[in-house]
């Protein structure tokens, strides 16, 4: 690292790793004491039944363990067990079957951990059976009761159990789903209700100066589901909260007419905003509490502090909560989301639309910068054009060019440069010995103000090329067209997200965004956001079978896992699996004498699902060859990337390509095949380059083209052909050097047919290596230009 470096970003990020990590240490905490609460409240929930055998029974504490088991971690289960045995040991003369509950508890918890492999269902059932002995054992060995009661008291509890603990089981899945983005039904809404007036009603008696802490929290409750739940669901509450009460209290039809109908009247005024709810809320309450008979001044004191309380309660979690229990605050919340990882998608496009811009406008910068390359040469051609129109036909350039070659050459190099400064002044070795003085200077003044002419133009090629590299950058920035492109070609989906997100939380898969779209092709894509794995590759080996069996398809992971460096997430791609899968490989050797190729080439696969073969032949040979054929591969890879249409791509090359300084500039071609590898289908276009072939058995396909190479016109010539591939295919595609192996320069591809007709290669490296070897010794051993071959097969993977 150099010494001095600035590490506040280092240090910013790394706090806010530690930032993340300590939010998430505080949720899991709450987590675990909202469950030490729940068992606690719900243990303590004593139902009398005033029955001979039995007189109170107190079931849910027993049930709420029921619902744990193996998927649940050791401390939730134990933070759960806690708050049960202490709920229970509170009841103390309450219940007469304390013990047993206790008991109970620990075997539910106990009775998870069976080595056998079982089914929730079938270890639910162990359960019960299990309860079921364990009473009649107790009652019999430990209370010595006899057989009748002990059967009739076993019986009352192990069923009162059972729906205890399906409503348990329904109202737990149900608080699983906040923050989920699920839409709550009625029923859903109802028995979270009727969990929350359960862990109300175990408050029990408890109260401060008279004041019963039950009562105000009662009055909480109900005033905010109220006010926040739509229809008649927010009064329900009030219902099942009376009801419990009544049961507990022995005042039934009193406590359902006071909560039930004051929810119901403060539920209709709702609209008005919390002050009217508390006001509509209040004076029902009092008006049924005075006529029964029951009003005193700690009714006043509960109510008003109930109210205080619900006043007091942050926008934000009323917000949050309304948002959860609403569906249509939940639907616009839905929306929102969604809008924002569109708006997310959008911007990655466009970030990659501008990436494409600029590679444009730095390929003119360089292609400017060539010039310089270009003017060390120009002095060596005015002499040798100068020599060659005045001195061919003299009697002396035997003398002149053989013998006194450089002073000759200086002198002539002297004479340009006094023409180029407009001075008079002729070299004196030439005064001495030209024959030809006057023809010489009239040839030289002409080749000079060309010259001139021609380099004026040039420049101003030069200085039109900074204007459209200057005019190119400066789109980068402002490419808001593509958004109506866009908006187009991706759209929701919402049905394919929710099936996606029930299945995980039915599985416990932990997530924290997911996010579903179809793309312009039809294909279902899936982002999921989960907490790192630390690269045990969990999404393929438990998420990917959970997703493939939902949606009922074969799925696959799209790109490598990215981590997202504020939330530490790991954000996975989950999309539709090709058909089919290509192999490619490239075989190649440059031109004898020269160390590098003028041929580049690219193999790739893009988002669109199409896998991308491209071969481009620079005019030429060496390296300033290659420079042109690379910046041609690159371009086309930048446009292929972004899901730009290949005709838009090759028009805005063969522009670039066609501004030239000079003639001695190099043009290319383009050979290039775009495969989708979910229908098959094959696409190639072809822009100067020589014929392509593909391979089937013993059969093969020449694909033929007659094209002119960059540049060359103003509009692009370019043929474009599409064909069906299947599985076991080869697709050839060369350079011109691979038939360029005749003496007479005729580029006959018949040997190469018959090549591939008898090879029995079963592999694309095995088949370009053919190639090669083959035209290399056809070619006498020594390669005549330029050699490449590039070879795909195609596999069928179902």
């Amino acid at each position: 690292m150099q010494y001095g470096v600035d590490l506040k970003s280092y240090v910013r990020v790394k706090e806010e790793r530690k930032n993340n990590i300590s939010q998430k240490a505080k949720e899991n905490y709450l987590g675990l004491l909202f469950l030490l609460v729940m068992g606690f409240l719900l243990s303590r929930v004593n139902i009398p039944v005033n029955f001979t055998i039995i007189k109170t029974i107190a079931p849910f504490g027993v049930a709420y363990m029921l619902v744990f088991n193996k998927r649940n971690n050791n401390k939730e289960i134990i933070m759960a067990l806690t708050g049960v045995i202490a709920g229970y040991i509170t009841l103390g003369n309450l219940s007469e079957n304390v013990v047993i509950y206790i008991a109970l508890s620990l075997m539910a918890m106990g009775l998870n951990y069976i080595p056998m492999k079982m089914k929730r269902v079938e270890l639910t059932l162990i359960k019960f059976i299990v309860f079921f002995t364990f009473i009649m054992g107790y009652n019999f060995l430990i209370l010595n009761k006899d057989i009748v009661w002990n059967l009739s008291v076993t019986s009352m509890n192990v069923v009162f159990i059972i729906p205890a603990y399906f409503l348990m089981n329904y109202s737990m899945e149900c608080i699983s789903e906040i923050n989920n983005n699920h839409y709550f039904t009625s029923e859903e809404i109802i028995s979270i209700e009727l969990l929350l007036s359960l862990l109300i009603v175990g408050i029990g008696s408890i109260s401060i100066f008279n004041i019963y802490v039950r009562g105000i929290f009662s009055v909480v409750v109900l005033l905010l589901f109220s006010y926040i739940v739509r229809g008649n669901n927010g009064s329900v509450i009030g219902i099942i909260l009376g009801i419990l009460l009544g049961v507990t209290t022995k005042n039934f039809a009193f406590a359902v007419a006071v909560y039930g109908i004051s929810t119901l009247v403060a539920s209709i005024f709702k609209e008005g905003g919390k002050i009217l709810t508390i006001l509509a809320f209040s004076v029902s309450y009092l008006i049924i509490t005075y006529y029964g008979g029951t009003i005193t001044k700690y009714t006043f004191y509960e109510l008003g502090l109930g109210a205080v309380i619900f006043l007091l309660l942050p926008k934000k979690f009323i917000n949050k909560i309304e948002v959860e229990f609403d569906e249509e605050k939940k639907q616009e919340d839905f929306n929102e989301f969604h809008f924002k990882k569109m708006k997310d998608e959008l911007a990655l496009r466009l970030g990659n639309f501008a990436d494409v811009l600029t590679t444009m406008s730095v390929t003119l910068n360089t292609i400017v910068e060539n010039e310089e390359l270009v003017n060390k040469n120009k002095g060596e051609a005015l002499i040798n054009n100068l020599a060659d129109r005045v001195c061919a036909d003299c009697d002396f350039k035997k003398v002149c060019w053989k013998r006194e070659m450089h002073e000759t050459y200086t002198a002539f190099a002297e004479l340009i440069e006094n023409c180029e400064e407009g001075k008079a002044r002729f070299p004196i070795c030439l005064e001495k010995k030209c024959l030809k003085k006057a023809t010489l200077i009239k040839v030289s003044s002409e080749l000079v103000n060309t010259h001139i002419l021609q380099e004026t133009v040039k420049r101003r090629l030069g200085e039109g090329r900074k204007l459209l590299s200057d005019h190119l950058n400066n789109m980068s920035v402002t490419v808001e067209e593509i958004i109506d492109d866009f908006n187009k070609e991706v759209a929701l989906a919402i049905d394919i997200e929710k099936i996606i997100r029930k299945e995980l939380i039915k599985n416990n898969i932990k997530f924290r965004e997911l996010f579903c779209y179809r793309d312009r092709s039809g294909r279902d894509n899936i982002k999921i956001a989960m907490y790192n794995c630390g690269g045990t590759q969990y999404c393929i080996k438990e998420l990917l079978p959970i997703v493939n069996k939902a949606l009922g398809k074969t799925m696959a992971i799209g790109e490598e896992c990215n981590i997202n460096p504020n939330s530490q997430c790991c954000e996975i791609l989950i999309e539709e699996a090709p058909k089919f899968h290509v192999s490619s490989h490239v075989s190649l050797i440059a031109k004898e004498g020269e160390k590098y190729t003028g041929d580049s080439h690219s193999i790739m696969k893009n988002k669109n699902g199409q896998h991308l073969a491209l071969l481009c032949d620079g005019m030429g040979s060496g390296s300033r060859a290659g420079a042109e054929s690379k910046l041609t591969v690159e371009m086309m890879e930048k446009f292929s990337e972004v899901g730009f249409n290949e005709i838009i791509a090759i028009d805005t090359i063969n522009s670039i390509m066609s501004i030239k300084f000079s003639e001695e500039e190099k043009f290319s071609t383009l050979d290039m095949q775009k495969i989708n590898l979910y229908t098959g289908d094959i696409k190639f276009i072809k822009v100067g380059a020589v014929e392509s072939f593909i391979k089937r058995g013993k059969n093969v396909e020449v694909i033929e083209s007659k094209t002119l190479p960059f540049g060359v016109l103003d509009s692009p010539d370019t043929d474009i052909l599409d064909k069906k591939l299947k599985g076991g295919e080869f697709i050839v595609t060369i350079s011109d050097g691979i038939l360029d192996v005749n003496k007479g320069g005729d580029l006959n591809n018949q040997w190469l047919v018959e090549l591939l007709r008898i090879s029995r290669a079963k592999t694309a490296k095995e088949l370009s290596n053919e190639i090669l070897a083959v035209a290399k010794e056809k070619a006498g051993g020594r390669a005549k230009d330029d050699m490449t071959v590039l070879v795909s097969k195609i596999y069928a993977l179902n």
